[in-house]
């Protein structure tokens, strides 16, 4: 039996060993960092002393970049900056200005701003691209994703003129990436599958760019709901990472590539596959602590057990998705989801008050992603390949203080066109308003009266008249049309006939048919209620369901079609003119 004694001894004398040496090489790697802080200052000051050439220079930047923090590196470029502004349209001045770029502050983007400029003047191709790499970072790093767009489709074109295909591939993979971002997923895939080809820099290549390719084109098909063919790229990508397990990076792309398989079966029905895929990639994305993903896929698990019916469980992994977030808070769209598992949840059980909360959060959130989905778009469009190419031939023309001029006069008369028509259509949805309103008090105050036989009526169509009136009645009493799964053949049983001859009827004599009759009536009970200051309170989806439509899309184009606006445009207009006091 070992000792245990010599045992606790032996324990502490190699802890006390390990850190022994663990000190040492910190105050080897201080030493060694000073003595090269040291040096590369030394080198620099030579430098400086002579003519500047532009290949020692630029092997010096690349030391400091990739050695030495934030501020040594902005404090020697400074220095480097003050020197080489003597000739301000040398290439070494311009290189400096680039390299400047790797620092963040209110000198960074003016100085890029004057490489660009220097660059252009001087016909400098390759610091032209370099510069616009490097303002593309700092575009992406602050959500500018318009002046993104711009710049690299800029820097796209250069490389494309010199043939520069290692350069390349990351300004199309960038590009492609926005183009998903804002929905045009056709440019999308032109782009990744271009890349495919071009494949680019090797290492990148096989490291990671080829796997993550194919999975966007996979998130692409999702999109178009073309299930099979995402599996198909996910299969691709899938292989492609089985094949080296030894890379760093295996156990991050093994659990987000699992991921998309779990995701793309949970969206065709397939829910053991789905739970199959989600327990396989679970240990991948906690271990890498990929919590983006594992918000994902604790939101997939909730909506497994919500479809079983075991809504408990569905809560308590809809609220471990919702804790994930919060520790990284990347995609709105995760938290969407989020969102509506609360509202569907706490509604299976009948916990209205908590599923309304959640249901306005999803709505407000969704109007928001919306929103800035079409800022994405309309920001692409003003920036495609063709709006590019009419800028440089603009910068090449004299004329440009004329083009301007007469763009902004252009503008400025489109823009008091607009605002004329804007007003008109304002005041003609007043009118709207007014007319409905004036519609439904009318239907209010109107007392419906049996006809009587008139005259040359044959016995059927007055039948008819006496059927429309019958229905009449059972709306305005049992107020019928508030179900949201009315239908023809339950009302035609209240009056006792059958679907044929009452559809018939409302055709023969109200010229319309049973679901626009009843969506009518279903309106005017949300005009009156909104008029009322009833519905006050309501979202736009809680005035829908209460007056018997099933969503807001429903309701959104049944009110536009009765009214002639929408309901948020109706509700405002109302509520600045003032509820009538209880």
């Amino acid at each position: 039996m070992k000792n245990p004694l010599n045992q606790w001894l032996i324990k502490i004398t190699s802890n006390f060993i390990i850190l022994i040496v663990l000190i040492l090489v910190l105050a080897f790697n201080v030493t060694a960092g000073t003595q090269d802080e040291k040096g590369i200052e030394e080198r620099i000051s030579r430098l400086l002393q002579n003519k500047i050439e532009f290949d020692s220079l630029k092997t010096i930047i690349k030391e400091m970049i990739h050695t030495w923090d934030t501020n040594y590196l902005c404090i020697q470029l400074d220095k480097i900056i003050a020197a080489t502004s003597k000739d301000e349209n040398s290439k070494s001045h311009v290189l400096a200005l680039i390299a400047y770029g790797q620092c963040r502050t209110k000198k960074t983007m003016p100085r890029l701003n004057e490489a660009y400029r220097i660059a252009l003047k001087n016909n400098y191709t390759d610091l032209l691209a370099h510069t616009l790499d490097t303002k593309g970072v700092i575009f992406k790093e602050k959500g500018m994703y318009d002046s993104l767009l711009v710049t690299l489709l800029e820097a796209k074109d250069i490389y494309e003129e010199n043939a520069n295909t290692k350069a390349l591939v990351p300004i199309l993979h960038s590009t492609a990436d926005l183009y998903f971002r804002g929905k045009f997923y056709d440019k999308a895939e032109a782009l990744y599958l271009k890349i495919l080809e071009q494949k680019g820099d090797q290492a990148e290549w096989e490291f990671w760019r080829n796997t993550v390719i194919l999975n966007n084109l996979g998130l692409i098909e999702i999109k178009r709901a073309h299930y099979g063919k995402a599996l198909d790229y996910f299969k691709k990508a899938y292989n492609i990472i089985i094949a080296d397990s030894t890379i760093s990076r295996f156990g991050m792309a093994m659990g987000y590539n699992i991921l998309r398989f779990s995701d793309c079966y949970l969206r065709m029905g397939k829910d053991r596959l789905a739970s199959l895929y989600y327990d396989k990639s679970l240990p991948y994305v906690v271990k890498n602590k990929m919590y983006t993903e594992l918000t994902e896929l604790y939101t997939i698990k909730s909506k497994l057990f919500f479809r079983k019916g075991e809504t408990d469980s569905s809560l308590v992994y809809a609220q471990k998705a919702y804790n994930t977030f919060q520790k990284n808070k990347s995609s709105k769209n995760s938290l969407l989801d989020i969102y509506k598992l609360f509202y569907n949840i706490f509604n299976q059980v009948k916990d209205y008050k908590q599923a309304n909360t959640y249901l306005t959060l999803f709505a407000n959130l969704q109007d928001s992603l919306n929103h800035d989905a079409q800022s994405a778009r309309e920001m692409q469009i003003l920036a495609g390949n063709e709006y590019q190419q009419s800028v440089r031939k603009i910068n090449d023309l004299k004329t440009k203080n004329y083009l301007l001029i007469t763009l902004i006069t252009f503008t400025l008369l489109f823009l008091m066109i607009v605002f004329s028509f804007y007003i008109r259509l304002k005041k003609a949805n007043k009118r709207l308003v007014d007319k409905s309103l004036e519609i439904v008090e009318a239907d209010c105050l109107t007392n419906e009266n049996k006809g009587t036989a008139t005259k040359n009526l044959s016995d059927d169509t007055q039948e008819q008249l006496d059927l429309i009136y019958a229905l009449n009645q059972l709306m305005k009493q049992e107020r019928t049309y508030l179900k949201s799964d009315l239908s023809i053949k339950e009302v035609a049983k209240k009056l006792n006939t059958n679907r044929t001859y009452l559809s018939r009827a409302i055709n023969m004599v109200l010229k319309k048919n049973f679901v626009v009759y009843v969506n009518e009536l279903r309106i005017k009970e949300a005009i009156r209620g909104i008029s009322a200051g009833d519905y006050s309170k309501f979202t736009i989806e809680g005035i829908a369901s209460e007056v018997g439509f099933n969503n807001r899309v429903s309701f959104n184009s049944a009110f536009k079609k009765y009214t002639g606006t929408l309901p948020s445009y109706f509700i405002s207009e109302v509520s600045k003119r003032g509820y009538p006091s209880a």
